[in-house]
């Protein structure tokens, strides 16, 4: 009976046991909350190395990126976002734009110390990654190739 009234303790108590997966987009070891442009935007860190900054697409959040961020985490430091009013990022206004979300990435970026960041985004993530680097162009770009860049193979 003792056990059984172990793991019925264990289970209650929310511990994760071992081989559970990472609670991506809700993991109190990783997630962070940093005040930006009056939105509480949520974040979490995973890994080392260079940066990478994570953007979901429209009502999504972190958690879309539980199968990209271990493999990312082995060579980047991947900062993961929940975007202005998605998953636990609040947002106490009304309206959003890819251009309010990029100075939301700029922001947090500038608050965490980040001069210059990879960016990866997809769907909606991808267009705020782009508004990201059109409206703030230093922030966006650590990775520089190592060799020739690519060129159009000209026509014949």
């Amino acid at each position: 009976m003792r056990p059984y009234l172990l793991l019925l303790l264990i289970l209650l108590s929310g511990l994760r046991a071992v081989g559970q997966p990472v609670p991506y987009g809700n993991n109190p070891a990783a997630g962070h909350y940093q005040l930006v442009r009056g939105v509480k935007l949520y974040y979490e860190v995973y890994g080392k190395g260079q940066p990478l900054l994570l953007i979901h697409g429209n009502g999504g959040s972190i958690e879309k990126f539980k199968a990209n961020i271990p493999y990312f985490a082995q060579r980047y430091q991947v900062i993961a976002v929940d975007s202005r009013a998605h998953g636990k990022s609040v947002d106490p206004g009304d309206s959003l734009s890819f251009e309010m979300m990029a100075d939301d990435f700029a922001g947090l970026l500038t608050a965490l110390r980040l001069d210059s960041v990879n960016v990866l985004g997809w769907s909606d993530g991808g267009i705020n990654a782009l508004a990201l680097a059109l409206r703030h162009p230093k922030k966006c770009g650590a990775w520089r190739p190592r060799g020739p860049t690519c060129r159009p193979t000209p026509r014949p």
